[in-house]
């Protein structure tokens, strides 16, 4: 009975080895994919059409900060710093 499951269980995950591929990559791409985009993309399988046709688009991150002028510059090194917190005894 556990060699049957077993061999079902392989023979599930082999048919189904191209689907399974393509749904993680698309994770890698996402992060998350909704139930919706998964039963598309087992229709598509189905249907033995391609997984991804309309790949998403790379987010592009927000451009660097411009560089401090230099009035910024010098409050941050005119800032002193301060040493560690050595708090007093309390009198209670």
């Amino acid at each position: 009975m556990l060699t049957q499951a077993y061999n079902t269980a392989k023979g599930l995950l082999t048919d189904h080895q191209p689907l399974l591929h393509g749904l993680a990559e698309r994770l890698i791409e996402k992060e998350v994919v909704d139930g919706d985009e998964v039963m598309e993309m087992l229709k598509a399988f189905q249907e033995g059409r391609p997984l991804n046709p309309n790949p998403q688009p790379a987010v592009v991150s927000s451009p660097p900060t411009p560089p401090a002028s230099p009035r910024e510059k010098r409050v941050v090194e005119d800032t002193p710093v301060i040493g560690p917190l050595n708090p007093k005894p309390s009198l209670a």
